[in-house]
């Protein structure tokens, strides 16, 4: 049996103390132990299991504190970011508004330029039901690849139809082809 208890032992290491000690009074005759000293040894060892099970707690409060404040700093960093994102995004389409309506693809300031270009239309299918046949994939479902459809059309410049380019075929009102411009800070 040892002597003072271990202030470093943990809640289990002083439990099973404890529970041994429990035992010991209660299956060794009173004759052949110190009933008293093993009573005051189970005395500060249970004394000891309570203050360490009010230093757990107190532990388990503090990370539980802890946790909630790191998840309110992520939201604010999560908020911070979305605000980020969207004022770097309205840059981009106020630089692309200026582009289109001055007419230039380039614009220059004393140390930096912003380029804009127009890259491949995206394709956007309205009515996928109105598609054309030839232009649909038997499947389980059936499907409209993006690709071979998008390379058969062509908008009309004057009247801004979009048109079958071999066929001549409208499609207006059932694809729609979207200019796509890519914004360069540089």
């Amino acid at each position: 049996m040892t002597g003072l208890v271990r202030s470093k032992a943990t809640l289990l290491e002083l439990s099973e103390e404890a529970m041994s000690l429990d035992q010991l009074l209660e299956t060794v005759p009173p004759r052949e132990i110190d009933e008293e000293a093993v009573s005051t040894r189970l005395a500060s060892v249970e004394f000891s299991i309570r203050r360490k099970v009010d230093a757990y707690v107190e532990l388990y409060d503090d990370e539980q504190a802890r946790v909630e404040g790191l998840k309110t700093i992520l939201e604010r960093v999560k908020d911070a970011l979305k605000g980020a994102e969207a004022r770097a995004d309205r840059l981009k389409r106020l630089a692309r508004l200026v582009a289109l309506k001055t007419g230039k693809a380039e614009l220059f300031g004393e140390l930096r330029s912003i380029k804009v270009s127009r890259s491949a239309d995206s394709l956007e299918i309205l009515k996928p039901e109105k598609v054309p046949e030839r232009f649909k994939v038997k499947t389980l479902e059936t499907t409209i690849p993006k690709g071979p459809l998008k390379e058969a059309l062509v908008r009309d410049e004057a009247t801004q139809a979009i048109i079958v380019k071999e066929t001549g075929e409208e499609l207006t009102g059932i694809v729609d082809l979207k200019p796509v411009y890519q914004v360069r800070f540089k």
